[in-house]
């Protein structure tokens, strides 16, 4: 019986899930900060991450809320996510580089 409802909750969490991936960008990174996902975070694929993270400027507030959101038992895929996360949060040295006509 536990195993049937689990399957039966998986089934509505991958309809809701598919329901997500319909919005654009911007409605998605907004449902994640705002934490108006209707299923588990851990469920939201490697690829669906990648497109809100990449198609949209984030800001650092932004991406600190993100980090905060990915539950620290995760999936392998989305410890990834959150280390490339904390990547894009930390400033970047700008070197000058050398002149060869000069």
């Amino acid at each position: 019986n536990r195993k049937a409802k689990n399957d039966n909750r998986y089934e509505i969490f991958l309809k809701e899930i598919g329901m997500f991936q319909a919005k654009c960008d911007h409605q998605k990174l907004d449902a994640l900060l705002n934490n108006k996902l209707s299923f588990p975070i851990n469920l939201l694929p490697e690829a669906e991450w990648l497109s809100i993270i990449r198609n949209k400027d984030l800001g650092v507030l932004d991406i600190n809320k993100l980090i905060k959101i990915i539950p620290k038992n995760t999936t392998k895929e989305i410890k990834q996510i959150k280390r490339f996360l904390q990547i894009l949060k930390t400033p970047k040295v700008v070197t000058k580089s050398k002149c060869w006509e000069c």
